[in-house]
């Protein structure tokens, strides 16, 4: 009897260490400007949000696309692109749930304000007005 319980407590402590294990999987990230063209990876860092709530990584970009490893499966993920100081935040959403997926991050094209300066009058155009604008970091 004592041959038979030994083996048996062995099986059920090793079944309880692989039935707690998390299962992790990797998440391809693709940066697109609005054109579908793949933007350059200087300067972007995506914050990756777990359950849509709480910031699970930060990542400086390396590459474009780049994969993103060790994400626990079966949850979901969200995410904000931080590029040159201007954020992002995406309305793209993925359940993990297999080993890799695969995601298009698409942001706006950078420029295209125009700004008009008036005198105090309101009406009256103030000619070759310079315009500086930074972001709180100075950029």
């Amino acid at each position: 009897m004592n041959k038979l319980i030994i083996p048996l407590l062995t099986l059920v402590l090793i079944g309880n260490l692989y039935g707690y294990s998390e299962e992790f999987g990797s998440i391809e990230i693709q940066v697109e400007d609005w054109s579908g063209d793949i933007s350059n990876y200087e300067g972007i860092k995506v914050l990756i949000y777990q359950e849509n709530k709480d910031l699970f990584k930060e990542i400086q970009l390396q590459t474009n696309p780049q994969t993103i490893s060790e994400l626990p499966l079966e949850h979901n993920y969200s995410f904000e692109v931080i590029k040159h100081d201007i954020n992002f935040r995406m309305s793209n959403k993925i359940f993990l749930d297999s080993s890799l997926e695969k995601i298009d991050l698409k942001i706006p094209l950078e420029g295209g304000i125009k700004f008009n300066v008036f005198h105090k009058d309101g009406f009256t155009p103030v000619e070759n007005a310079k315009v500086t604008i930074k972001s709180p970091n100075g950029n």
